[in-house]
């Protein structure tokens, strides 16, 4: 390959590069904005306000795809820590570390988890062509509920007991989850026609 050929690919390459990383960046903050105002807009809700950063997550994973789900929840993440008041409840709750590491820091922990393990799930399956009726669908949605929930209600136990975890931690939010999970299963086909996975 001749230095003019060279320079042509250099700059073909360097110009796809900046554009994908514009892309990226700009699908970051988008889902770090969608992350933040699901938290900040509660809904009324039985027996207690609901956000709707569970379905936030459901959504970047379908969207977004293996790679720039959980980069985007970790930057989320991270930039709360560094003291943006992104969560629910900040600032008057608190923000940063003390935030992250108060009783419902174990669900922040489980949005990362969920965002990497959800997101391999549905490459997985759709990589291999698997057949994806709703049931399976349901399945798979819910019991990826468990990223979110067991790391949630294991840290809450230290503020609250062993005794209270399923009461403080699970019980108020099981109908809305439900219906979040059931809203995800919907949507989904058209989520992942829609959106290119591999950024």
């Amino acid at each position: 390959m001749d230095q003019c050929t060279k320079f042509r690919w250099n700059i073909l390459f360097g110009a796809f590069w900046r554009e994908r990383t514009a892309k990226n960046l700009g699908a970051i903050a988008l889902g770090v904005g969608l992350l933040w105002l699901a938290a900040k807009l509660k809904i009324p809700f039985y027996p207690v306000p609901q956000t709707m950063q569970v379905f936030v997550l459901y959504f970047l994973a379908m969207a977004y795809g293996r790679k720039l789900a959980p980069i985007t929840v970790f930057s989320y993440i991270g930039l709360g820590m560094l003291g943006f008041p992104l969560f629910a409840d900040t600032p008057e709750k608190g923000i940063g570390l003390p935030y992250v590491f108060g009783p419902t820091g174990g669900y922040l922990l489980g949005f990362v988890l969920f965002s990497l393990f959800f997101s391999l799930a549905l490459h997985w399956v759709e990589k291999n062509k698997i057949s994806f009726p709703v049931w399976k669908r349901m399945a798979l949605f819910l019991g990826a509920l468990g990223f979110i929930y067991i790391p949630g209600m294991l840290w809450l136990s230290f503020w609250v007991g062993w005794q209270k975890i399923f009461a403080f931690g699970f019980h108020p939010f099981i109908l809305a989850e439900l219906l979040k999970v059931s809203l995800a299963v919907v949507i989904y086909p058209s989520v992942s026609h829609i959106f290119k996975k591999e950024f």
